[in-house]
């Protein structure tokens, strides 16, 4: 009997910790929104947490650069794209990339491309990774990389002093170019076909791409394929033309693609056709829960407010916000409002900039404020360290000096805090026209 009550007991603790397991792993998991700016501009809001990573989209380098990663360093190019620290992946963004760099009690955080110097090598060849297409495999390429250590001592290079890169791609030629095209420091690729593919599927431009040769059998047991040359030096010229010598089939090497450097101008992109999309440059979801609380310094007499312009302003944000998806039980989540109401009169000691920054910190704080100007840290304690963002001046109702500040770095008030600079925005805090 007692061995039956011991294994009972036994069983309801082991329960109760599998329960008690779930609320804390519960309570460890910690929602982080992540907002990538490139180049000034919003290119879209994920949330990732312990559990759940974000796939993001990998942005285009400039030409002679490279994309290293994703950094919360806003002015990192002033310190180097070596000194900054960056996300372990291009195309991924994990909870610990990013949990050191949330500022105190903050759930955001806006990250940055980091764009940097091509590190090249003596020779990087690059060899398609997927043995049914190529015929290529670890152990042909073993052999191959013995007969080019062969002949590069035979021409009087010292391997043991070069930087020598033999690189696989696995995947599909799309995902393989654009790889190839993101690391930047291939000289030569063996084993994949035509410019015309190349170019149609793997999205390689023009000049990426300076000569494309086929009947290149690297695999003798297998159909011949095509070698490209994609950089010019020296050893690259030298290793090229031996790959041609060395494995092309009977007949020789057949050019298929040479880069003459005089392509003809494109034509001009037409301009695109206006559409019904909103200034507002967000989509909003039908399970997104919408929190945006817009302040209004309501001193008119300094901020040019009036309550027609909120009026307006409330009523002409909220149909944006319609047209980026939102339904009306979301919009309740959107609120616009005053702060230190007084209609006449100039500023006291119940409306000057210390009784607002208290009336906003008394409230909860504000995505972003409109209508006040200098929040000096000694006038305003607490909002002076959250601004994320200031307008130059811009004109409310009866004043052409005012600002729009941004608190939060949420995606949808920074979509907001754009869209409010904007002609469709401003045209919205213009003193109403009279009669």
């Amino acid at each position: 009997m007692k061995k039956h009550l011991i294994a009972a007991l036994l069983a309801m603790v082991m329960c109760l910790a599998a329960l008690s397991g779930c609320t804390l792993v519960k309570g460890f998991e910690k929602d982080v929104q992540v907002v990538l700016n490139v180049n000034g501009e919003y290119q879209g809001c994920y949330t990732v947490n312990i559990f759940n990573n974000a796939i993001v989209p990998v942005p285009e380098a400039p030409k002679g650069l490279k994309f290293y990663g994703w950094t919360a360093e806003e002015n990192w190019e002033e310190v180097g794209a070596d000194n900054v620290p960056v996300t372990a992946n291009k195309g991924l963004v994990r909870y610990d990339d990013v949990k050191d760099w949330v500022k105190g009690d903050e759930l955001s955080v806006t990250l940055y491309p980091v764009f940097g110097e091509i590190i090249r090598h003596d020779i990087a060849i690059a060899w398609y990774d997927k043995d049914k297409t190529s015929g290529l495999n670890a152990s042909v390429m073993s052999g191959f990389e013995t007969k080019l250590n062969a002949f590069l001592k035979e021409n009087g290079y010292n391997t043991e002093d070069m930087d020598i890169v033999i690189r696989a791609y696995a995947g599909n030629v799309g995902p393989t170019c654009d790889a190839i095209r993101s690391d930047g420091d291939i000289d030569i690729m063996v084993g994949w076909s035509d410019y015309a593919n190349l170019s149609g599927t793997g999205g390689m431009m023009p000049d990426e791409v300076l000569e494309n040769h086929g009947n290149i059998l690297i695999n003798p047991d297998f159909k011949a394929r095509y070698a490209a040359k994609l950089y010019e030096s020296e050893t690259v010229n030298a290793v090229y033309g031996w790959i041609l010598d060395t494995y092309a089939g009977e007949g020789g090497a057949t050019l298929d693609y040479k880069y003459e450097g005089n392509d003809p101008e494109p034509e001009p992109e037409p301009e695109p056709e206006p559409d019904d999309q909103s200034g507002i440059k967000y989509t909003i979801g039908a399970e997104d829960v919408i929190s945006l609380k817009i302040g209004c310094y309501g001193l008119f007499k300094t901020s040019g407010f009036s309550n027609e312009i909120k009026a307006n302003f409330e009523e002409g944000l909220k149909a944006a916000l319609k047209v980026c998806g939102a339904s009306d039980e979301q919009l309740a989540g959107v609120e616009v409002k005053f702060y230190c109401l007084k209609e006449t009169g100039d500023s006291d000691s119940e409306t000057d900039v210390t009784a607002l920054d208290k009336a906003i910190e008394a409230d909860g704080g504000v995505n972003i404020l409109l209508g006040g100007r200098a929040l000096a840290k000694d006038k305003a304690p607490y909002l002076n360290p959250l601004i994320k963002e200031s307008s130059g001046d811009m004109s409310i109702g009866t004043s052409n000096n005012r600002k729009v500040i941004r608190f939060t770095n949420d995606g949808l008030a920074l979509a907001v805090y754009n869209w409010i600079l904007s002609a469709e925005g401003q045209a919205l805090l213009a003193a109403p026209a009279t009669v």
